[in-house]
């Protein structure tokens, strides 16, 4: 028979471990940036703020802190109109504008329904020159080649955003690794962003070059999940 007196005198110690693990961490995150007072800002920021983000991962309020009110952004693949949204926040509270850019039709109905101050585009990006006719898996949500019965997509190029939109403050990008084909484009320093948030799951070491080559800064990153942010212009 179990021992309720070891049974509850057991709990106190497992929490009390546990707690004391959690703390453990956040003092190594807080040393992590300590040495950079901007770093530290930001962080502090994030704890402060972190119950009215909408983002998976708070990078709306990256966002905000580095460019505050009044800002354009671009969205590509921008998902759930709402929860989960790194814009949501931005456009509803903080009187940004931006273009949504989504290839699944039923997201993009969402966001046509509910992010009314967007412009809202269904399609898909590509490489500048890339002509061939892509499909939407939707267990995935990547883009593919061969049809297997899914929706072919319309796409788009960098170049056709800057022509019919032109220029955006900060650009948001989470298409399931094909990133690179937005940063590789050889428009893509027109757009001159301020601010990048850009999923890192895949290509890690190849966006960071890329970007860094641009003259980009990574910040936030002992904190940012799988997303990567990038200031210029600082």
């Amino acid at each position: 028979m179990l021992d309720r007196g070891k049974e509850n005198s057991s709990r106190p110690k497992n929490l009390r471990d546990k707690l004391r693990n959690q703390e453990i961490i956040i003092e190594a995150l807080i040393s992590e940036i300590s040495n950079s007072e901007e770093e530290f800002k930001l962080f502090k920021f994030i704890v402060e703020n972190k119950k009215i983000s909408f983002s998976r991962n708070y990078s709306d309020l990256v966002a905000l802190f580095y460019l505050g009110k009044n800002r354009k952004f671009l969205e590509i693949g921008a998902g759930e109109p709402i929860v989960g949204s790194d814009t949501y926040l931005l456009e509803q509270k903080n009187f940004w504008t931006g273009i949504q850019i989504e290839p699944d039709l039923e997201s993009f109905e969402k966001l046509k329904k509910l992010r009314t101050n967007s412009i809202c585009i269904n399609a898909a990006i590509v490489g500048d020159t890339d002509s061939k006719r892509y499909f939407l898996n939707p267990a995935t949500m990547r883009l593919t080649t061969k049809q297997k019965n899914f929706a072919e997509v319309k796409t788009i190029n960098m170049n056709s955003i800057i022509d019919a939109n032109g220029k955006f403050d900060a650009l948001f990008v989470d298409i399931e690794g094909n990133e690179l084909s937005v940063i590789s484009s050889k428009f893509f320093m027109e757009f001159n962003f301020k601010f990048i948030n850009i999923e890192m799951i895949w290509n890690n070491s190849k966006i960071f070059e890329i970007l860094t080559g641009y003259g980009y800064k990574q910040v936030g990153a002992n904190f940012s999940s799988y997303s990567g942010w990038f200031i210029s212009g600082f």
